[in-house]
């Protein structure tokens, strides 16, 4: 009986990559779980800058980003919601520098005159593009290494597999059964077309 994250990641994401994607996380994964975090909490920040600004829906975004990313990582290491959040992420920092570009292009950004508090707002709306880039190049490393884990050893799970079903085809081809993939062997005094023969008359 498959569990049910396993029936939606074939609905959302079909073939072997889905079923990769349920797999227990490894301990490359595990050993990564203090620095996503570390990365997701870098968002909060700059979710409040947006908030100084008047920019609720981005603030907002930033701050159910890092929940789902904590949710993601606080308990076997989801996979598939670490591979929405890189794809999501790497999108959004893109999208969030090209806007921060064109405002400074339009009227100064830092300088004297617009103060210590609106410069820290300033600057920390600058370091959003990097902490989300940041975390999604994590989330992207972690997904990436899990798949190549994950499908190693189904490839030696099935390298095992043919090995034992050639030891059991061996077998009976030999002439009786095989138990753990060794092929029986004839019995003694046993030699191939020799003895009486017969007629199919007979």
């Amino acid at each position: 009986m498959k569990p049910n994250g396993w029936r939606l990641n074939m609905v959302l994401l079909p073939g072997p990559t889905a079923m990769a994607l349920s797999g227990p996380p490894s301990s490359y994964a595990l050993g990564m779980r203090p620095w996503l975090i570390f990365t997701f909490s870098l968002l909060l920040p700059v979710a409040f800058a947006r908030f100084v600004m008047k920019d609720f829906i981005g603030g907002f975004f930033l701050i159910l980003t890092a929940g789902i990313g904590w949710y993601a990582v606080k308990g076997s290491m989801d996979m598939a919601w670490l591979l929405c959040l890189a794809v999501v992420l790497g999108l959004n920092a893109i999208f969030d520098a090209f806007i921060l570009l064109v405002h400074a292009l339009g009227k100064p950004m830092f300088g004297e005159k617009l103060g210590m508090h609106m410069n820290i707002i300033h600057g920390l709306l600058f370091f959003g593009p990097v902490a989300e880039l940041l975390c999604a190049i994590l989330c992207w490393r972690v997904y990436r290494e899990h798949l190549s884990h994950v499908f190693s050893e189904e490839e030696q799970m099935d390298m095992n597999q043919g090995f034992d079903g050639y030891g059991a085809a061996g077998g009976s081809m030999l002439g009786g059964p095989s138990h753990g993939g060794t092929p029986a062997r004839p019995p003694q005094g046993f030699e191939p077309f020799r003895g009486q023969s017969h007629r199919l008359s007979d």
